[in-house]
């Protein structure tokens, strides 16, 4: 019975005509790729112990988290993807490119670049305000902060509202090309969304 069951669902799944694409993902994982390499690197929890002994100490001894989190709404942590792509572009490898001409972002900015064949370096609002790299006054990257934690303006993909058409897809096996990519959210906001926490 269950077996009939699970290949009439399969039947009738073949009837869904796929319109669009949305994006998903834990907002606070850094990647760092160049189109002529790939990935190059991640930073994820896992390199929180690293981030934290290296980057915590000297900018909460310098007195900046105060203003980290009235710019950001966010304290520093090495959980936050700010200090991730600080530390990644400290520890490039020797035959990696330079820092300028990488792309760093949320893992959401990775797999959009991939759906949409390279086209498309972006991120929404929700997962750009786990970077602790977002204005949230202003809703864009914040000058004080990139200086602060010394990442490079042109390497951070472009800011996007999360619901709306990013790009299309390109390329990607399974999928056809064309298909609306038009919707990004970070895990937390899109599990609220998901349980139609509207208010």
């Amino acid at each position: 019975m269950m077996s009939h069951l699970v290949a009439r669902g399969l039947r009738a799944a073949r009837l869904i005509v796929l319109a669009l694409v949305g994006l998903t993902a834990v907002a606070p994982i850094a990647v760092a790729r160049a189109d002529r390499f790939g990935l190059i690197a991640g930073g994820d929890e896992a390199k929180q112990p690293v981030v934290e002994t290296e980057l915590g100490p000297w900018l909460k001894a310098a007195g900046h988290e105060a203003n980290v989190r009235a710019r950001t709404g966010l304290t520093l942590d090495p959980y936050f993807s700010g200090t991730k792509v600080r530390w990644i572009i400290d520890h490039l490898g020797k035959d990696a490119p330079p820092p300028a001409s990488l792309a760093f972002g949320t893992i959401d900015s990775f797999l959009l670049w991939r759906l949409t064949g390279g086209a498309v370096h972006a991120t929404d609002v929700s997962n750009a305000s786990r970077t602790l790299l977002l204005d949230l006054n202003t809703l864009a990257w914040s000058d004080e902060m990139l200086t602060l934690l010394g990442v490079p303006r042109e390497v951070l993909p472009t800011v996007v509202n999360s619901s709306g058409v990013l790009g299309t897809t390109r390329g990607v096996p399974g999928l056809p090309d064309g298909l609306p990519i038009a919707g990004m959210a970070g895990d937390q906001q899109a599990a609220l969304f998901g349980q139609a926490c509207f208010e």
